[in-house]
C-alpha cells in the first residue's frame, strides 16, 4: 500500500461515516508512511516476518544459554549463536562481509570459550564487555565506510550505536502493524503459511512462559519435564514466579534491543563529522609540551641513574622495596595523562614539525616512565608476592607501551589506522591475560618453592577463584602437616562449604574451572 492508497482509504472512511476510532487508526498508519525510511531500514520493515521471527528465536536461545548461567558451557554457544544471528540478518540485508570479519568473529568466539574455562568474576565481566564492543565495532565496519575514521569517530559511533538501539525498541511493533496492514491489501498468495508464521510468532514466547509456570505450580508436571531437561539444567535453578518473570523480561529485552540495533545501523543515523578538526594554534601545544618536556627529561635522567644503573645511593633509611613502592601509581597515572595529552594534541591542533618533535619527546619520556614503573613493581613483588592488582598493573604497562608505540607511528604518519591497531592490541593482550588466568598465576608464583621466603598469605589465597584451587590444593597436599601450611584444614573447610567444593552442575551450567577445582579438593578430604 503506497501513499496514494492510504489517502484514498482515508477519503473512503470519511464518506462512509466510519467511526472516529477506525479513522484515527488509519490516520496513524498514514503518518508512519509519510516518513521515508533509509533503504536498509525499509528492507527490515518489509521483511518483518524474517527479522521478527529470527529475533524471537535468538532471544529464546540467548536466555536459554545465559539466564543465571553467565559462565556455563552454553556461553560459547551464545557467542556462536550471536554471530550466526547477525550473519543471517546481514545476509538478508545483502551486506557483504570481507576477510576482516574473521578477526572480529574469531575474537568473539575465543572470548565465549573463555567464559566456561574460568571462575574469575572480573574476567567473566570483561569477556562480555569485549564481546559487546567487538560486535559493535564489526557491525559498524560493515554498515559504514570507516576508512577515514579516527579514534574519536570510532568511539562516538560505538556510543551512538549502543544507546541508539534504545531509541528503536518500539520498531518491532510498528513494523508488525504496517506489515499486517500491507498484507490485508495484497492478494493472499499463501494464507496457510502466513497463519502458521503468525501462530509461531505469537505462541512461542507464550509456550515457554506457560511451561515454566506449570512446572513451578505442579511437582508432577515439573518432574516430568525435569527428567527431560535435567541434563540441560533448565529447571534446576528456577525459583518460582520470580524466575519466570526474569526469563520473560530477558527474552523481551534481547529481542527488542537486537532488533533496535539492526534498525539503528540500517537507518545510517550514526553521524560522524569528517576530518580531524585540527584547528588549534600549534604554538599553544608546543608551549605546554615544552614545559612538561623539561620536567620529564630531568625525571627520566634520575630514573636512569638511580633505578636502572644503580650508581647513586638511595635516601638514607629507604630500602629498594620502599623506593619501588613510592610513587608507583602516580607514575602510572602520568603515563595515562601523557597518552591522552599526545592524542589530544594530534587531533586538536594543526600540524607542525616542532609540535611533532615535542610530542615524540613526551612519548619517549613516557617509555622511560613505563620501564621505571615496571621495575618498581617487579622489585615490590619480589618482596611482597604477587596479587591480582599487581598482575593487572604489569598487563596495563604492557598495554600502554604498545599503544604509545602506535601513537608514535601516528605522530609521523597520519594515515596509520590507530583505532584498529589499538583494538587489535587490546583484544590480543586481553585474550592472553584471560587464558593465562591471573588467579592461577598468582597461586603458582606465591607457592613456588624457589620463591617462598616467609609466611604465605593463605587468607588472601583462599579468596581467589576456582582457577587457583588446583595449585593451592597441590601445595597443601605436598606440605601436609608442615607449619608452612598455616592450618590448612581451616582453608579446606572454607572451600568445601563454598561453591567450589560442592560443585554440581548439569550440562548447561558446567564450568571447567569449578569442575577441576572440585576434583582437586576431593583429594584433600
Amino acid at each position: 500500500m503506497d501513499m496514494d492508497q492510504v489517502f484514498h482509504k482515508l477519503d473512503e472512511l470519511k464518506q462512509n461515516g466510519t467511526d472516529q476510532e477506525a479513522y484515527d487508526k488509519v490516520l496513524q498508519m498514514s503518518t508512519l508512511y509519510r516518513t521515508p525510511l533509509p533503504p536498509l531500514s525499509q528492507k527490515i520493515r518489509d521483511d518483518y516476518p524474517f527479522f521478527g521471527l529470527s529475533g524471537i528465536i535468538y532471544a529464546v536461545f540467548y536466555t536459554f544459554c545465559l539466564y543465571k548461567n553467565p559462565s556455563g558451557i552454553t556461553a560459547p554457544l551464545f557467542a556462536v549463536g550471536t554471530l550466526c544471528y547477525f550473519f543471517l540478518c546481514l545476509r538478508k540485508l545483502e551486506i557483504r562481509m570481507g576477510k576482516e570479519c574473521i578477526f572480529y568473529a574469531g575474537s568473539i568466539v575465543l572470548l565465549g570459550i573463555n567464559l566456561c574455562l574460568t571462575d574469575d568474576g572480573f574476567l567473566i565481566f570483561c569477556d562480555y564487555i569485549g564481546i559487546f564492543l567487538l560486535l559493535l565495532s564489526g557491525l559498524l565496519h560493515l554498515f559504514y565506510e570507516d576508512m577515514e575514521w579516527g579514534l574519536p569517530e570510532y568511539l562516538s559511533a560505538i556510543g551512538q550505536a549502543a544507546f541508539g538501539a534504545l531509541g528503536h525498541i518500539a520498531r518491532p511493533f510498528e513494523d508488525r502493524g504496517i506489515w499486517k496492514s500491507q498484507k490485508k491489501e495484497e492478494k493472499k498468495q499463501n494464507p496457510v503459511l502466513k497463519y502458521v508464521f503468525l501462530g509461531i510468532l505469537t505462541g512461542l514466547p507464550l509456550l515457554v512462559v506457560v511451561m515454566l509456570l506449570l512446572a513451578s505450580a505442579d511437582s508432577v508436571f515439573g518432574n516430568l519435564f525435569g527428567r527431560i531437561f535435567n541434563l540441560l539444567d533448565v529447571f534446576e535453578r528456577l525459583d518460582g514466579i520470580g524466575d519466570v518473570i526474569g526469563i520473560f523480561f530477558m527474552m523481551a529485552a534481547v529481542y527488542l534491543l537486537s532488533y533496535g540495533l539492526l534498525v539503528k545501523l540500517g537507518s545510517k543515523s550514526v553521524s560522524i563529522s569528517s576530518g580531524r578538526r585540527q584547528t588549534g594554534e600549534p604554538v599553544v601545544a608546543i608551549t605546554v609540551n615544552a614545559m612538561l618536556g623539561v620536567v620529564y627529561l630531568i625525571f627520566s635522567m634520575i630514573q636512569i641513574l638511580y633505578l636502572f644503573m644503580g650508581r647513586l645511593s638511595l635516601p638514607k633509611g629507604t630500602t629498594y622495596a620502599e623506593y619501588a613502592r613510592q610513587g608507583f601509581f602516580q607514575l602510572l597515572l602520568v603515563c595515562i595523562i601523557n597518552m591522552a595529552l599526545v592524542l589530544f594534541c594530534l587531533y586538536k591542533f594543526r600540524e607542525s614539525r616542532v609540535l611533532k618533535g615535542m610530542l615524540a619527546l613526551i612519548s619517549g619520556c613516557t617509555y622511560i616512565m613505563i620501564a621505571s614503573s615496571a621495575l618498581r613493581m617487579y622489585m615490590y613483588v619480589e618482596t611482597y608476592d604477587l596479587s591480582y592488582l599487581r598482575v593487572l598493573v604489569f598487563w596495563g604497562l604492557g598495554l600502554i607501551f604498545l599503544i604509545m608505540s602506535g601513537i608514535m607511528l601516528f605522530i609521523f604518519c597520519r594515515k596509520f589506522p590507530l583505532f584498529k591497531y589499538c583494538m587489535v592490541v587490546v583484544t590480543v593482550l586481553y585474550l592472553g591475560l584471560a587464558y593465562a588466568r591471573p588467579d592461577y598465576l598468582i597461586a603458582s608464583y606465591n607457592l613456588n618453592e624457589q620463591h617462598i621466603h616467609g609466611n604465605v598469605d593463605w587468607r588472601y589465597l583462599s579468596r581467589l577463584s576456582a582457577d587457583a584451587v588446583p595449585v593451592i590444593a597441590e601445595a597443601l597436599e605436598r606440605r601436609e602437616g608442615d607449619d608452612f601450611a598455616d592450618d590448612p584444614e581451616n582453608l579446606i573447610y572454607v572451600w568445601l562449604n563454598a561453591d567450589v567444593g560442592g560443585y554440581k552442575a548439569g550440562l548447561r551450567g558446567f564450568n571447567f574451572s569449578r569442575y577441576y577445582g572440585s576434583i582437586s579438593l576431593r583429594r584433600l578430604r
